[in-house]
């Protein structure tokens, strides 16, 4: 090999030594600008997952609340029903009374 192409050879060499710094160099920004952007999605990630969490946390609260007013109103109704039940019967033994009485006053 002459000494000019040993030159040229060289540098060939130094000049893609020089082009796979610059490359890597390029590439070192993009992955970090790749891991900003992934850490900043993990943090909307992780904020959103709270706000969801807090969230379902006051829907599970809200929907106790709802399951003990029906339980309280279905309570009250129940009792109403019996109370009504009871004034009803109580009618219709007043009234089967009556309708004796005046049944032995026709005899």
């Amino acid at each position: 090999m002459t000494p000019e192409e040993l030159n040229r050879t060289v540098a060939f060499i130094v000049q893609s030594q020089a082009q796979l710094v610059v490359s890597l160099e390029q590439y070192q920004e993009w992955s970090k600008g790749v891991l900003r952007e992934l850490a900043a999605d993990h943090h909307r990630i992780v904020e959103l997952i709270n706000l969801q969490s807090h969230r379902l946390d006051r829907y599970d609260d809200a929907m106790r609340e709802q399951e003990m007013f029906q339980r309280r109103f279905l309570n009250d109704f129940r009792k109403e029903a019996r109370e009504a039940r009871r004034r009803h019967d109580e009618a219709l033994a007043k009234l089967d009374q009556i309708l004796g009485k005046l049944a032995d006053r026709e005899n």
